[in-house]
């Protein structure tokens, strides 16, 4: 579903996107995730995300659906500024891309569902630790990054301009060959800083306060993280869409 709903926000293309078609599009998709009525008829995309939405409402904490929808809003807000960059043409600095592609890959998104599909939510002091929260960027960032490197040519080739190998081969003025090794070189350290922080994160003293059950949820939740990054690269690797 979500790459359906990524592509088809980049009709006709990157180069020619519509910023207030996409806005016009993201209102859809937005009444569904608040539960709002729909303003038009919806498309089979719209209606089957409304169904799961309520779905996870079901089964989820008002708490949690707050952190969902947040993170849909950095989403949506990625998206939007995609389309202005990609119809401007324009590749953003390093300083720029790191939150626009970290909202707009939703990689936040499906942390969060990884809680609602294993039907267990972290407790709220874990979700607001430093650690927690580095070992959840330090994930989006990879496996943005990642699909930034198997998709770089063909995202120049059809304008979208925010891509890791973009953004360093053209404000570090190198070929890419170069900005490909730069970027590797920043996923390699972000993977041994996540194995640190992890080693950190489950001996503090935080960590071991929890109850028994609530520790294991914390291991499930970093076994997810972990999980996401190599199974990215896995993925990769044998995607067609990727050949």
């Amino acid at each position: 579903m979500g790459w359906l709903w990524d592509d088809s926000l980049d009709r006709p293309g990157p180069e020619q996107a519509d910023t207030e078609r996409v806005a016009d599009q993201l209102s859809a998709f937005r009444d569904a995730l608040y539960g709002r009525p729909a303003r038009r008829p919806e498309t089979p995309l719209v209606a089957t995300w409304r169904h799961l939405v309520q779905r996870l409402a079901a089964r989820t904490s008002p708490t949690w659906q707050a952190r969902h929808a947040a993170h849909w809003e950095e989403c949506y807000a990625g998206f939007q500024q995609e389309a202005r960059n990609n119809r401007a043409g324009r590749i953003p600095t390093l300083e720029e891309y790191l939150p626009l592609r970290r909202g707009a890959s939703g990689m936040d998104i499906c942390l969060d569902w990884e809680e609602a599909a294993g039907r267990y939510e972290l407790p709220l002091n874990i979700h607001a630790s430093k650690d927690l929260l580095a070992l959840r960027q330090d994930c989006v960032d990879v496996v943005g990054m990642t699909n930034d490197l198997f998709s770089a040519r063909r995202e120049w080739a059809d304008g979208n301009t925010d891509n890791i190998v973009h953004v360093l081969s053209a404000h570090n003025d190198c070929p890419w060959d170069e900005a490909v090794r730069g970027a590797e070189n920043i996923i390699n350290a972000m993977v041994e800083r996540h194995i640190e922080t992890e080693q950190r994160l489950l001996a503090s003293d935080l960590y071991q306060s929890l109850s028994t059950a609530e520790q294991a949820d914390v291991r499930r939740f970093t076994d997810a993280m972990k999980s996401w990054m190599r199974g990215s690269y896995d993925w990769h690797l044998t995607c067609p869409r990727y050949r």
